[in-house]
């Protein structure tokens, strides 16, 4: 999850009635319609329930082929099998902050769970925000919330770390008045073979400091909101009973993305639009690895107040999803709509100028070794572990979509959930955009049945939704779908435009898949 996600999701856990909503297309014989170039658009798995809270979030599959999915508001792990059954629903020990079924004013909610990664062994890590008891006054955090890890073969569960400090008290108002929660939140894991590798950061401040109540954002001199958060990026060894996990101490704002490259950690600093880096080990110091506006040629924007126009929530995001492809790292700014890429050079150290120019290695400066291919950089990563690569000149590869996470194919392609748009994109590597599914009307409207009535549709005798708010992308693993390109739609009913309100019949969460023909990218390891 994204920090986008997380940030947005709390936004929105209180809300009052709306209008009814208009209605939804859909389509016929479980089969949704796909663009040109790519096969139509199928369900994988659709039989959760929103009136059972269950919303997918994260996607990621094992050895195997089965899919392992967060279900984020009821802190559940759905497993399904390659066939796209569901073979169980593993319980996290969340606590208890909601009320079990939807009201007109409230939202149920156990806990918030966004991160997930798969190890070389089929090891799954999930983060949990567990809710506290005594809410919305507890005395004591709940100390489940934290770090977990999954045996896949007898589906056991070990908590491998907890994240002090964390409430759960799980409501607020957002933006500038008040505010009744302390959820540190895991961003993003990564993991190698060694290590595992978690940004964390506190999406809400202390609920109290002495007796002043600290507020999730301030107030600038004119009167605009501006983020007071705490964050930290924590790196430990795999297969540790407990992890001894250390702060990015002194750097405190949104880490969001992040990625293993050679001997080094990179991460998306959200708020200031950077990328730090660290070694992996632990041996060295974060250093700002792409300084904010990305050495002034690609405009990222002046943080929370430059947003693309458009009515987004996202506007603390920032840069969000980070992937590695062919000597580039391809970063999501999903406030501002863009995805672009920074090509890795090779600099002597010996210039202040050194590896700034662009990656078709025009404006080559003294002191630099000047551009090498995109596989001669990935050679050069996995022979030295690329401490002497610096960032040249990024590049805009997109504009115009909300994407958060991300993957690519071993062309370059990339494939982004665009979350607001309710749309997945094929993003070819001259930029150019193509729409695989998109879940709007001609008018743009994402809504689903009337809900001025209490008939609740029949969406089980032969329909199903492509797309419902996606939130995140994956390829499968098996040799029968390493091609296909798996969907998580979320159904997230408090984002769109429409009535969010129960009884909830316009919420389709559930998994779809469309068949690209390319396989995705693999990892550096």
């Amino acid at each position: 999850l994204s920090a986008a996600l997380a940030a947005g999701c709390a936004a929105a856990l209180l809300f009052a009635s709306a209008p009814a909503a208009a209605k939804k297309s859909k389509t016929k014989s479980g089969k949704g319609s796909s663009m040109d170039g790519f096969g139509p658009v199928e369900p994988f798995y659709q039989d959760w329930d929103f009136m059972r809270v269950e919303s997918p979030e994260s996607i990621v599959f094992d050895s195997k082929g089965n899919a392992y999915v967060s279900l984020t508001l009821n802190a559940y792990v759905s497993v399904l099998s390659p066939e796209g059954e569901e073979i169980t629903q593993v319980p996290l020990p969340q606590g208890d902050c909601r009320p079990t079924v939807p009201t007109e004013t409230s939202f149920p909610l156990s806990t918030l769970q966004f991160g997930m990664a798969m190890d070389k062994d089929d090891n799954l890590y999930i983060s949990l925000l567990a809710c506290a008891e005594g809410f919305p006054w507890p005395e004591e955090p709940n100390p489940n919330t934290g770090l977990w890890k999954m045996d896949t073969t007898t589906y056991e569960l070990t908590q491998l770390y907890q994240i002090p400090e964390a409430d759960g008290r799980g409501r607020q108002q957002f933006c500038c008045d008040w505010m009744e929660a302390h959820w540190p939140d895991v961003a993003a894991m990564q993991t190698d073979p060694t290590y595992l590798f978690v940004t964390s950061f506190f999406l809400f401040p202390p609920f109290y400091d002495g007796d002043e109540l600290v507020p999730l954002f301030d107030k600038d001199d004119e009167g605009r909101c501006i983020p007071n958060l705490s964050c930290t990026l924590y790196e430990a060894a795999i297969g540790s009973a407990l992890f001894g996990l250390a702060p990015f101490q002194g750097y405190a704002q949104i880490w969001n993305g992040v990625e293993v490259i050679g001997d080094y950690i990179y991460t998306t600093n959200s708020y200031f639009h950077e990328i730090w880096r660290m070694p992996k080990d632990g041996s060295g110091a974060p250093e700002l690895w792409l300084p904010y506006g990305g050495n002034g040629e690609v405009p990222f924007g002046n943080n929370v107040h430059t947003i693309r126009n458009k009515n987004t929530m996202f506007t603390a995001a920032g840069f969000n999803g980070l992937e590695y492809y062919d000597g580039h790292i391809y970063v999501a700014n999903t406030a501002q709509g863009k995805i672009v890429k920074i090509p890795m050079l090779e600099a002597d150290g010996g210039d202040e100028d050194d590896g700034m120019m662009d990656s078709k290695g025009k404006g080559k400066k003294k002191g630099s070794k000047g551009m090498k291919s995109g596989k001669k950089i990935t050679k050069l990563i996995k022979k030295t572990g690329g401490a002497d690569l610096v960032p040249g000149v990024p590049e805009l590869v997109n504009f115009g979509g909300d994407s958060d996470e991300f993957v690519l194919d071993v062309e370059g392609n990339i494939y982004a959930a665009q979350f607001e748009d309710n749309r997945v994109v094929k993003i070819y590597p001259n930029g150019t955009e193509e729409i695989i599914v998109s879940g709007q009307l001609p008018d743009g409207d994402v809504c689903a049945p009337d809900l001025s009535t209490d008939i609740k549709p029949d969406i089980n005798e032969g329909f199903s939704f492509e797309v419902d708010l996606p939130t995140s992308v994956a390829f499968g693993t098996t040799k029968e779908s390493k091609t296909t390109l798996f969907i998580a739609n979320s159904g997230f009913l408090f984002f769109k435009s429409c009535a969010a309100r129960p009884p909830y019949y316009n919420a389709f969460p559930g998994i779809t898949k469309v068949e690209v023909g390319v396989k995705g990218a693999k990892t550096l390891f």
